[in-house]
């Protein structure tokens, strides 16, 4: 009963309970925030803006057995995949921004940052 208690514990102890709610066995968590100011690339001139409408970009990273980290996930590496898809676009109005995370057994995660908004140049 003792040993099974310690085991217990540790894994308590390992999972970050007090941080972002991640699980120990598996997580797949969605968090979102909104930004109704233009995130601009570029300059912007306020008398030229033409509407191209939705877009959506999204940038990825990921991590296997916690030792190895690859890609960038980043809101700019989103941004900038959102932008590309419009067409050209140089401006994302009204903008939201959910951070996606999945863990497979602590042996296997991802993690994106999906932008989307209203495109305009």
């Amino acid at each position: 009963m003792k040993s099974a208690v310690l085991f217990l514990l540790f894994f308590v102890s390992l999972s970050g309970c007090a941080m972002q709610p991640y699980g120990l066995l598996y997580t797949q968590v969605v968090r979102g925030e909104s930004y109704p100011r233009p995130w601009v690339h570029g300059d912007l001139d306020l008398t030229r803006i033409t509407l191209i409408g939705p877009a959506r970009g999204e940038a990825c990273s990921s991590n296997v057995l916690g030792l190895v980290a690859t890609g960038d996930g980043g809101i700019d590496a989103a941004l900038q995949d959102a932008l590309k898809r419009a067409g050209g676009a140089t401006l994302l109005y009204d903008v939201r921004i959910d951070l996606r995370t999945k863990t497979y057994l602590g042996l296997y995660s991802t993690f994106c940052t999906e932008v989307s908004g209203t495109a305009a140049r």
